[in-house]
């Protein structure tokens, strides 16, 4: 992805703060940044799966298994309503996030706890 691209999906500016984590991402070998060949003005972010797989792999090793047992011991109609439900959730969180962005006003996006009156 571009780094316009990566600052959109993870509510980054696309200056300085997502610049910061691409130059630590690449610094660790997490990450690349590639020309466009088409287009040798776009640059574009490569993960570097083994490294990341690597380094995040044996974190998640653990739940990974415990998930696995337990996903092995659904049914098919189990899973797939599990599956619909967190689609439909992932749907409705980056509406809601997209919402949230483009409000007229943040203030007005946030509704304000009520004081009992």
């Amino acid at each position: 992805m571009t780094p316009s691209e990566l600052a959109a999906r993870t509510g980054l500016t696309a200056g300085g703060a997502v610049t910061a984590v691409i130059d630590r991402f690449e610094r660790a070998g997490l990450a690349t940044r590639t020309r466009d060949e088409i287009d040798r003005r776009r640059v574009h972010i490569v993960p570097n799966a083994e490294a990341l797989l690597a380094r995040v792999g044996p974190v998640y090793a653990r739940i990974g298994t415990r998930w696995g047992d337990y996903l092995e011991g659904l049914s098919n109609d189990q899973i797939a309503l599990a599956t619909d439900v967190l689609n439909h959730a992932a749907a409705l969180n980056r509406e809601e996030v997209d919402w949230l962005r483009t409000a007229a006003r943040p203030d007005d996006a946030i509704p304000r706890p009520s004081r009992g009156r």
